[in-house]
């Protein structure tokens, strides 16, 4: 992530009213968290990470990295520095049931001091008005990414 943050921070010199976003991976947050900081002070406006489910064993079957409680953790590292975070979950899995599908709609990190859905739902990318957590990806005839805060005529 350092030399990330070097090539960032030279673009930020050079172009310093030119903003950008970064995906990473919730177990690389925790671990490079010291940097953080450093991705507000140059222009970074959100970050998006993986967080996939808050079920720690599809998090395992996927091979994730993290836990629930670990989102929870780099969840309040975002906060503590200003980013906003745009969460990707795959909603739908060889593993979903209807008591995991219930689980999802009440969804909240694992832990009793983490933030609940609804402290972080704001932040929550939402494709056509429905987040990513209600929303399979391969559902959409084009990236949710490309649609994401353009307005609907743009699209057409």
């Amino acid at each position: 992530m350092t030399h990330a943050v070097r090539i960032v921070r030279e673009m930020h010199r050079r172009h310093p009213d030119v903003s950008y976003d970064v995906t990473i991976k919730v177990e690389h947050l925790l671990r490079n968290a010291r940097h953080l900081a450093a991705l507000t002070d140059i222009g970074c406006l959100f970050l998006t990470t993986a967080v996939e489910s808050f079920d720690n064993e599809v998090l395992r079957r996927l091979a994730k990295g993290h836990t629930a409680a670990d989102f929870g953790r780099a969840l309040g590292l975002f906060r503590q520095h200003g980013l906003a975070v745009h969460p990707t979950f795959i909603p739908f899995h060889p593993w979903t049931t209807l008591v995991t599908m219930g689980r999802s709609a009440n969804a909240s990190p694992a832990t009793t001091s983490s933030p609940a859905w609804h402290d972080w739902a704001d932040s929550a990318e939402a494709a056509g008005g429905v987040p990513h957590l209600l929303e399979p990806w391969f559902c959409c005839a084009e990236p949710p990414a490309v649609r994401l805060g353009a307005p609907a005529a743009a699209l057409n």
